[in-house]
Parts: C-alpha cells; structure tokens; sequence
C-alpha cells in the first residue's frame, strides 16, 4: 500500500492520487496541468496527474536539470546541451550549449540558462506566417559572473568584483545596479526586494523604507513572501537551522528552530509555506494568518517536493509519488 504523506496540511478539499516507481528519482519536474516528469539512470519518464505513465525516453547520458513549461514541453538540460521534447515524446528542438556553470532558471515560460560568460532566455515562439514554432534565445554577455537572479520580468545579474545589472530580456534593456557589492541572491514579490549580500549582510526595500540585518542565511533558499491581507511577511532560513518571520518593517516577530538542515522551502499559498528535511521523516508548515508553525511525521524521508500552480509533488526515497491538487490556486510562477 503507498503511504499517505500527510493529510492535514491542507486546510481546504483537495484531490489526490498516488503511485510507486521501481526506480531512484534523481530529477523531478511538475507543468501546472499536472504533467509529472521523472529522470533515472539518463531515462526520461513522464507520468499524468492520475500516475498514468505516458513516455519512457532514453536520452543516454547524465541529464543536469528538468522543466516542464506551460504548454508541456518538457526541456532536458545536459551539460552542454538542451533539449526539447513535446509531452508526447518527440524531439522538437536540440542545441549545442556551452559548459553551463549555474542552476537553469524558470522565468515565466521561458528557461535561463548561464554559462561563464553570458545569460541566455530560451523561449519557443511561433513564426510569423507560419504554423511552425522556433526556439529563440534572448542572450546578454556578462563576464565572470557569480550569481544570478530573476523576478517575473528582470534578471539580475554580478560579477565576481561585485558589480551588477539589472537585464530586461524582453525589452533587450539592461540598467547598473550595484556597484562593489556582490550579491548572492535577490528575492522580490509584491513591490518588495530582499538582498543578500556576500558579507551575509540583508537588505530588505519596502515601499515605505529600507532596513537591514546580519544573519548567516542559507544561501541555498530564497527568502519568501507571504500576505495577510495588507500585511506583508519575509519568511528567511538562516544556516544555523532556524526559521525566522519578518515584518515588512522588519521586526522580527516569530522564530523556529529545527533539528535538521532544511532542504526546501517552498510557498503553498499566499499565507502559508513549507519546509521539508531530507535527513528527517518531517515536513513543517508556517501559516502567517495564524502566525503558527506546525510539523507532520511522514512514513519516510521526501527526497522531492514541487510546487507548480494548482499542484504539489511529493517523492519520498521509497519511489512513492504523491500529487495533490489544491482547492484553490495560489499565486506562483512555479518558480520553487
């Protein structure tokens, strides 16, 4: 029998199904129709929201990374190439790629892709006058690049001198933004921006103010932003394994610390997200209306948790799948 993963966590109905693989998931990916796609060994396997399995591809060689866009292309990511499969199995589009050096990135419905000295948008448009698609890339040459960010629309790029830019791919636009500090990451929503700088120093611009903190933070997991209504939340996790809940003036008014290193922390809806433990048998939750955090004991250790529009994907190392489609969707990109 395939274990239940957790059933209180969701406060409102929601639809599940479940299903067991027979082999160790090494990448997983969720479109937000509910396309669940799978990799192990250099195979490709693609399952739909009820866990009926549709495609088993042999791609042949290590795959680096997985994304399932919003038409369910399935784009596989190798170390000098990508990839694309339509949800029914067939190559549609194949390219040879420089060493890619950083994480590929979502944005919207196109993929990042960075290699030591450039950022590229991929996107898959239709041609004019014609019934066909083409894969188009949106490229912007930065030397010596440390990190990368995005938000909807922007990407915010640093050199290893600590100088940046703000890139507008799709108004081919870029602007200076920081001089001699080197950011390790950029998280925005709702007109707020959180920075977190190499020196472990935060900064947080709010419409009404700036305020600033020092905290080692996981380097490892954006910051998030969580709503009440008008009121705003940064939700942080910090190295030395503790949750903490900011205001958006940036008192800091709730704190939790587990007892292992979290691995994920995702937004489940606007008010509440999630945080899941490799090491441990446990998800936890915070909800920012109820200002409480909860924790639910799982029958095994969760190896992948997603979440992409309606849905939530859950492996555990046993190769049970679960996905759960919530009542109400809740306002993500899928980015994760």
């Amino acid at each position: 029998m395939l274990h239940l993963f957790f059933l209180l966590i969701f406060q409102t109905p929601a639809a599940q199904n479940q299903w067991q693989v027979p082999f160790v998931v090494q990448k997983a990916a969720l479109s937000p129709s509910g396309l669940v796609a799978l990799t192990s060994s250099g195979t490709l396997y693609t399952y739909n929201s009820a866990g009926a399995h549709l495609q088993e591809i042999k791609v042949g060689e290590q795959i680096n990374y997985i994304w399932i866009d919003n038409d369910n292309h399935i784009w596989v990511v190798r170390n000098s190439a990508l990839t694309v499969y339509s949800n029914e199995g067939h190559i549609q589009f194949e390219k040879k790629l420089e060493p890619i050096i950083k994480e590929p990135f979502p944005m919207g419905n196109c993929l990042g892709l960075v290699n030591r000295n450039a950022v590229s948008i991929y996107s898959i448009q239709d041609k004019k006058d014609d019934a066909q698609q083409t894969l188009v890339a949106f490229s912007f040459s930065f030397e010596d690049i440390y990190s990368i960010n995005h938000s909807a629309k922007r990407v915010f790029i640093c050199d290893t001198k600590g100088n940046s830019k703000i890139w507008y791919p799709f108004q081919e636009a870029s602007y200076d933004f920081l001089k001699e500090k080197k950011i390790t990451y950029v998280s925005e929503d709702y007109g707020y921006r959180a920075i977190l700088l190499s020196d472990k120093k935060l900064q947080v611009y709010t419409p009404r103010k700036m305020w600033e903190r020092h905290l080692s933070l996981d380097i490892n997991q954006k910051p998030l932003w969580l709503e009440n209504g008008k009121d705003k939340a940064l939700i942080v996790l910090s190295e030395d394994r503790v949750l903490r809940v900011f205001s958006r003036s940036g008192l800091e008014y709730n704190r939790k610390l587990y007892s292992y290193r979290p691995d994920h922390l995702i937004k489940l809806d606007e008010s509440r997200c999630l945080v899941s433990f490799k090491q441990a048998n446990l998800i936890a939750e915070y909800d920012y209306k109820q200002n409480q955090f909860k924790e639910y004991q799982l029958p095994t250790n969760l190896t992948h948790i997603v979440r992409r529009g309606i849905y939530l994907l859950q492996i555990d190392r046993e190769g049970h799948i679960k996905i759960t489609a919530l009542a109400s969707k809740a306002n993500q990109t899928g980015e994760l």
